[in-house]
């Protein structure tokens, strides 16, 4: 009997020490790096900003961007231009929730995010020695995820966190881009966080 009630007190432990993050505050910084994109890796620093609800939920606000500029070995064709040098300017909010499977040190957790994504693309081909003529094109898109990750406290405190994670489209709406593909596909996450509040 004894035996029976220290595994339910094990597994019951989690539920109700999970209440104790109940409105508390995390501000974050990292960076995202996207997979599967046509322009390769592309790495997107940003912030976050969160509020845990009940037990072991928390939802939020991400915000970051980027600028990359690629210069090709050789030209690449696209719509039957040739181009040999690459630019982007890249933006994403996104909102996101969270939903921590336990409350030990290493919390593994799910995750779903709802982003917008606005980028400014330019190819540019080389005329001369000296000269580059070029074409530009913007795009907007709305992508909803879903992924899961871990964060691990770093400090006994935990106020102090170490969050990874790998998230992937499940839908999204992606307008006039010129590479035909879908630049936020799959992303993996790496961040710092610290979290306020008794």
């Amino acid at each position: 009997m004894k035996k029976a009630i220290h595994i339910l007190l094990f597994i019951a432990l989690p539920i109700f020490t999970n209440g104790q993050n109940q409105g508390k505050i995390s501000i974050g910084v990292g960076t995202s790096t996207q997979i599967g994109s046509a322009s390769g890796f592309m790495n997107n620093p940003k912030i976050s900003f969160g509020r845990f609800y009940g037990k072991n939920m928390e939802m939020g606000l991400k915000i970051g961007g980027n600028y990359k500029k690629v210069k090709y070995t050789s030209d690449i064709t696209i719509n039957s231009s040739s181009f040999d040098e690459f630019t982007r300017k890249s933006f994403q909010g996104a909102i996101y929730g969270r939903y921590y499977i336990s409350n030990y040190r290493l919390r593994p957790f799910v995750l779903a995010e709802l982003s917008l994504e606005s980028n400014s693309y330019m190819l540019y081909k080389k005329v001369s020695n000296s000269q580059l003529s070029g074409t530009g094109n913007s795009t907007t898109a709305l992508y909803s995820k879903l992924g899961a990750g871990f964060s691990y406290s770093i400090t006994k405190r935990r106020n102090l966190f170490l969050d990874a994670s790998f998230s992937k489209s499940i839908s999204n709406s992606e307008f006039n881009n010129p590479f035909q593909s879908n630049s936020n596909s799959n992303t993996v996450n790496l961040d710092f966080r610290y979290i306020f509040g008794k």
